[in-house]
């Protein structure tokens, strides 16, 4: 079902398709954007050694970063490479104020 509630930019396989499916029905049932991705938007450049962790995205609720790999190691680089990268972007398209970080 797609619907324009809910925007997937990850791989959909056997070990978060539970998750991305209820994400999914739980966006179209309340009627709230959903973003499920896997590196920041709008830029493909990002690519990451790590498989296995998605980034859940709601307005008005805090950002969610999901693993379901089991490598925490692999998991806590992936935390601190997607941040930095988030930074980086907010940085060049001057999102700073939009998402409430002071200069």
């Amino acid at each position: 079902m797609s619907s324009s509630f809910f925007f997937l930019q990850a791989e959909k396989n056997a070990d978060n398709k539970t998750l991305i499916t209820d994400l999914e029905d739980w966006a179209n049932e309340n009627r709230t954007q959903v973003y499920v991705i896997d590196r920041p938007l709008g830029d493909e450049r990002y690519d990451y050694r790590h498989d296995g962790s998605l980034v859940i995205l709601i307005p008005g609720r805090k950002l969610s970063i999901v693993d379901y790999s089991g490598d925490n190691d692999g998991f806590e680089d992936f935390v601190e490479d997607f941040i930095e990268d988030l930074g980086s972007i907010s940085d060049k398209y001057r999102y700073k104020d939009a998402i409430g970080r002071l200069t």
